[in-house]
């Protein structure tokens, strides 16, 4: 039978040693694929799931080679190669990937999912989601599965902050989002956008005092050891999308191709399932390593939710002048949220 290996130059013939090529002569099918991300997160360990499913399921026909930690880049170097035909596959934040399109920023909106998990189950259930994955299809890439990277906090060097004005002149790394950065500084803070990768040695070296970012991966990246404060504001819940490369799909036999979309979102709901039960026992342990923890009460909290509305109306209006459908587009996914998008912006 015919052998269709999708295969990159990245990594030369040599380096990969010759287990890896008799390896790769075995199967019928490669697929490369890699995270910014620590193979720890919910991120690096869908994709290792991803290669046990593919591989066990599809009898060794299609394997998988998978690069956590940045081994190849940051996320938006990752987003070039899949964009490219370089990768097959990719688990990347919504933040970096709305670059190709800019209604997948909409995930990352302060406050999009107001019950948090709860939301985000009901969202992802929804033909919402469903548009969402679809976002990048016009680049021939398809989204086969959510992968939430839980709630965000606010992990820093200074006092707790309560409101705006506690934060004014706290400078924090924020992704590389448009909506990312005009939430923190609505919140009240400076906010400095940088690669994941370079968040860790810039709070060290005070580049920044810190970054937006859910405890697990406070506690993963070791960002403890660089910052004393934790403040549970629930701001954003960012989530992130298993994204293939449909031309890899083309070229498989039609069951190969239900196998390798059927890990996808297993794996991926196995990953975010497993960050949803540790969230509250990092934030204890997060408080045993040291950290100060605090958590907003609900009016404190209303109040940053009403700071940030401004960001939700510049979206809509940015949406509109590309596809002249903000407001439809608005009503539409937060109704899949359980809002109703006119009365929140009203505010």
């Amino acid at each position: 039978m015919k052998k269709y290996l999708y295969t990159i130059g990245l990594v030369s013939a040599l380096s990969l040693g010759a287990a890896g090529i008799n390896a790769a002569q075995a199967a019928d099918f490669v697929l490369k694929g890699a995270t910014g991300t620590g193979d720890t997160t919910a991120l690096g360990k869908a994709g290792l799931y991803f290669k046990e499913i593919v591989e066990e399921k599809s009898d060794g026909k299609v394997e998988v080679t998978w690069y956590p930690n940045g081994q190849l880049g940051g996320e938006v170097a990752l987003l070039n190669q899949l964009n490219d035909g370089i990768l097959q596959f990719a688990t990347l934040s919504t933040a970096v990937s709305s670059s190709l399109n800019p209604k997948l920023d909409v995930m990352y909106l302060p406050y999009f999912l107001p019950q948090a998990w709860d939301s985000f189950e009901q969202f992802a259930a929804s033909e919402a989601a469903t548009e969402l994955l679809g976002t990048l299809s016009a680049h021939g890439i398809v989204g086969v599965g959510l992968i939430p990277y839980g709630v965000d906090s606010l992990a820093y060097n200074g006092s707790p902050v309560r409101s705006p004005t506690d934060a004014s002149g706290i400078k924090l790394r924020s992704a590389e989002s448009v909506n990312v950065r005009m939430t923190l500084e609505a919140m009240g803070f400076n906010a400095v956008p940088l690669p994941w990768t370079e968040a860790y040695q810039s709070i060290q070296t005070k580049v920044v005092d810190g970054l937006s970012t859910p405890p697990a991966l406070v506690k993963q990246a070791r960002f403890h050891e660089v910052v004393n404060n934790l403040v549970i504001s629930g701001h954003l819940f960012g989530q992130h999308v298993f994204w293939i490369r449909q031309d890899a799909l083309a070229g498989m036999p039609e069951d190969l191709q239900e196998v390798v979309r059927a890990a996808a979102k297993e794996a991926s709901d196995r990953a975010w399932n497993e960050l949803r039960e540790a969230e509250e026992v990092t934030i204890g342990e997060l408080d045993d390593l040291g950290l100060t923890v605090t958590r907003l009460s609900d009016e404190e909290r209303e109040v940053f939710k009403k700071a940030t509305v401004p960001v939700i109306r510049a979206f809509e209006m940015r949406i509109d002048d590309v596809s002249s459908d903000g407001r439809e587009f608005m009503r539409r996914i937060y109704s899949a949220t359980g809002q109703d998008y006119d009365a929140l912006v009203a505010e």
